[in-house]
């Protein structure tokens, strides 16, 4: 009988992270988080991280990432991301004893300062809408729902005739469109019992059309 050959550990941590992320181990998880996830991991964390072993990653090893990746022009928001994907992963293998403390759970990053929302006025509004019905615009119904409603964009494309009630006037939230991977997701359960009320414009489209 042939003898197995053993990983080296120092590999089996470098995949720890992708493995768990393929076996669906991360709790609660959108389906576009998986894949934001994913991204993070493959092309950021194991090309920077990937040749240190797991018990010798330090904080100022994760510091120096956060350097380089500001000096070259990471934006804060997409990194802090990516530290909280390792810092996510850590803290697993802190629960599974390999590692005494996780070294990335302190870590400080830049604020990234807030931009001013900018929301449209009612007659900038109507304006689109206006020109939406003009030209014929095949999506001005949704348009029309997420203007009216408040609905975020995938929960609006989530949306099936099943979901409608028109006599009641409204609209029942259950899924969302994670754009991201073209998959559906189920949204989490107190999001998935709300009820979002229509106004008449809202709900004034043909029941014809594809949900």
């Amino acid at each position: 009988m042939r003898a197995s050959r053993r990983t080296p550990r120092r590999h089996r941590d470098r995949r720890a992270v992708p493995d768990r992320l393929a076996a669906g181990e991360i709790p609660h998880a959108q389906a576009n988080t998986v894949v934001r996830y994913r991204n993070y991991t493959t092309k950021d964390l194991i090309p920077a991280f990937g040749s240190i072993r797991l018990e010798q990653l330090t904080h100022e090893h994760i510091k120096q990432f956060i350097t380089s990746q500001l000096n070259a022009g990471r934006g804060r928001v997409t990194l802090r991301r990516c530290i909280s994907t390792l810092s996510s992963a850590l803290s697993h293998a802190v629960k599974q004893r390999r590692l005494p403390h996780n070294p990335a759970r302190y870590t400080n990053l830049p604020q990234q300062p807030r931009g001013e929302l900018v929301c449209w006025s009612t007659e900038q509004t109507i304006e689109f809408l206006d020109y939406c019905h003009r030209v014929d615009d095949p999506l001005t119904d949704l348009y029309e729902v997420i203007i009216y409603t408040g609905m975020r964009k995938g929960e609006a494309l989530g949306l099936h005739w099943a979901d409608v009630d028109l006599d009641s006037r409204l609209l029942y939230v259950h899924k969302h469109l994670a754009t991201t991977v073209d998959i559906y997701g189920h949204l989490t359960r107190q999001a998935a019992q709300q009820a979002v009320d229509a106004i008449a414009e809202a709900l004034d489209v043909d029941p014809s059309q594809p949900a």
